[in-house]
């Protein structure tokens, strides 16, 4: 029996008769709204006494890093010398990255496919000591983060 969620193949197996088969899943297989649930078999007859789909999503963990920006650097930050940057680069999957960015409180958003992304943060940022939490929304297989001041 072949046991499909989204068109995504969850389970190609003989089930265990006259007893609970359960299968996992994460949170990345389910749509927001109506999802579909499929069971096939190439040959044969079997009956589903009953099916029950519960769901207990974690809520994600978030990735949290702590810098310092010296005086010196904010300085020419104000004489207009040179920005900060966020600069993130993900496994180059094609696949959607989208994720919560929280630097200082001051709250913004990835969303894209590529592979790179980078991002002003100029003015999220102050002098001492500053953080930076990435939440993901999807699976993020981050490859590398700086802040970088050019």
């Amino acid at each position: 029996m072949t046991i499909n969620l989204n068109d995504k193949i969850l389970s190609s197996a003989i089930p265990s008769c006259n007893s609970i088969n359960r299968i996992e899943t994460v949170g990345e297989d389910f749509y927001d709204g109506r999802n579909v649930i499929e069971f096939s078999m190439p040959s044969g007859k079997a009956r589903l006494d009953s099916v029950l789909v519960k769901t207990r999503l974690k809520p994600t963990k978030s990735y949290i890093n702590y810098f310092n920006i010296n005086g010196t650097v904010i300085s020419k930050v104000s004489a207009r010398q040179g920005k900060i940057w966020l600069a993130l680069d993900f496994v180059d999957d094609n696949s959607r990255k989208t994720a919560d960015v929280n630097i200082n409180g001051i709250l913004s958003t990835i969303d894209q496919s590529t592979a790179k992304y980078e991002k002003d943060i100029t003015s999220k940022i102050k002098e001492g000591n500053n953080y930076l939490a990435i939440t993901p929304r999807t699976e993020l297989n981050i490859v590398g983060l700086q802040v970088v001041f050019e």
